[in-house]
């Protein structure tokens, strides 16, 4: 009976001590919080230590000292090359200095590895293994990771390995504060995120700044306008955005657009669709003047137009439209099979032609302007030139929905006046009015560069870019 009593007490005490265990762990698991800069470190036990006097060690038997707790593995190069530096530094301050590399390997892994490589096997460093806790105190997701505890056994830096230098530790010691730079990483990463929204999820906001080249194409974004902007991001980067652009006005923007970026002053300058030729089977994810707005509305807008953005360098931006172009035939040609670029094509056209006494048209000074009537019946012009009138009228004016090119043939370059009374949507009333001024709009046929988009396979190989003047 004495002895049944003795068994059940063990038993007892047993059960005690196992629950009583489960409970410290479990404890001791929910209090372990990262430890930021500052921070008061608890009294670590490093276990599993090999090359060391002992398996087991305590941070507080290394007071007075900085340690240094090197997160390394076996199959991290860069961390392998980082330990003969780490101990040649630990050599300058044997008294000052603790370099602890820490795995979470295996401790007879770890062993073999430092025995067998000829770098590693004749260091004097010690590594702790088969670690699991000090990563939640101070977690991270590269390695080699260094974190710096002082001498008060505060966390005094968290680094990479290429920070531990002789000169700082010196300074360290004899500062009490870590003079560089601090390590900083993503803790989360989103791998299906494009590295500019959201792949590095909150911990890094990617500042625009930062990117040297980029060039993105979506399709259409549901409740955003369609505009175009060229901005500085910075003093040394340009940005171009197109919201919900057709694929023509793409091309367009491409070749024609004389702001900023492009120096080419060709016979087409201006966002005009008669100025495009289509060369392909299927045009009904283009927006062509021989369609109706009705009808081109009815299309829905995730089939006809798209989203693109660029970014370059200033002192690059001379190049924006060629890579825009590049771009554009990359993308299309993949997705619809199309290419476009500049040619010179013979086509009917309105041009503008003197008919007589230019002297009609002089000018009397004065401010310079021109007008268009709110209804497109209406103009006037006043010491202002015959280029910038074609400009107002073909930049978002009545003649931008020509369905043939119009041209400025009359040579005229001196600033004049003039006001016409007519239809300012059709080139041949517009020519009538000016008749009384010695001008005329005449139809004709021309060479002119043309942008033309045509399927790839019946392309022939000329250039994409305008030809020089």
């Amino acid at each position: 009976m004495l002895k049944m009593k003795i068994e059940f007490f063990k038993a007892v005490l047993l059960l005690l001590l196992v629950s009583l265990t489960v409970r410290v762990f479990a404890q001791s698991k929910q209090n372990i919080i990262e430890l930021k800069i500052g921070d008061q470190c608890p009294d670590f036990v490093f276990s599993n230590i090999i090359n060391y006097k002992t398996n087991n060690a305590h941070l507080s038997d290394f007071k007075g000292k900085i340690v240094i707790l090197d997160f390394w593995a076996t199959w991290c190069g860069s961390c392998i090359d980082a330990l003969p530096e780490l101990d040649k530094v630990q050599k300058q301050f044997p008294n000052d200095l603790m370099v602890l590399p820490v795995t979470y390997e295996d401790r007879n892994k770890a062993k073999k590895f430092f025995s067998i490589n000829k770098n590693l096997n004749v260091l004097s460093l010690p590594s702790v293994t088969e670690e699991k806790n000090l990563i939640r105190f101070f977690p991270h997701r590269m390695i080699p990771h260094e974190v710096w505890i002082g001498t008060d056994g505060r966390v005094m830096a968290i680094t990479d390995a290429e920070y531990i230098t002789v000169k700082n530790i010196q300074e360290a010691l004899t500062h009490g504060i870590y003079p560089v730079k601090i390590k900083k990483e993503p803790k989360n990463i989103i791998y299906n995120n494009p590295l500019y929204s959201g792949y590095l999820s909150d911990d890094f906001k990617l500042k625009p700044e930062l990117i040297q080249y980029q060039s993105l194409l979506t399709r259409n974004i549901e409740g955003v306008p369609s505009n175009q902007t060229i901005t500085k991001v910075s003093p040394q980067i340009i940005k171009r955005t197109l919201t919900n652009w057709s694929i023509s006005g793409l091309y367009q923007s491409s070749i024609l657009w004389v702001g900023l970026m492009s120096d080419y002053k060709g016979n087409f300058s201006e966002f005009l669709n008669s100025m495009v030729i289509l060369d392909v089977k299927d045009s009904s994810r283009f927006d062509w003047p021989s369609e109706t707005s009705e009808e081109w509305a009815k299309k829905p807008d995730s089939l006809t137009t798209f989203c693109y953005e660029q970014i370059v360098p200033r002192a690059d931006s001379l190049n924006l439209n060629k890579y825009m172009l590049e771009d554009l035939n990359r993308y299309f040609g993949q997705l619809l099979g199309i290419k476009g670029g500049v040619e010179i094509r013979k086509v009917k056209c309105w041009a503008l032609l003197r008919t007589g006494d230019d002297g009609l048209l002089k000018s009397n000074g004065g401010k310079s302007e021109i007008t268009l009537g709110p209804n497109d019946d209406y103009s006037m012009v006043k010491n202002n030139t015959i280029r910038e009138w074609f400009i107002a009228m073909l930049r978002g004016g009545p003649l931008m929905t020509s369905i043939l090119p119009v041209i400025n043939e009359s040579g005229i370059t001196e600033p004049v006046d003039f006001e016409i009374h007519a239809d300012l949507k059709d080139p041949k009333a517009i020519g009538k009015a000016l008749q009384k001024y010695g001008l005329d709009f005449k139809l004709v046929e021309r060479d002119l560069d043309m942008l033309v988009i045509s399927d790839k396979s019946s392309r022939n190989d000329v250039s994409p870019y305008p030809p020089s003047k």
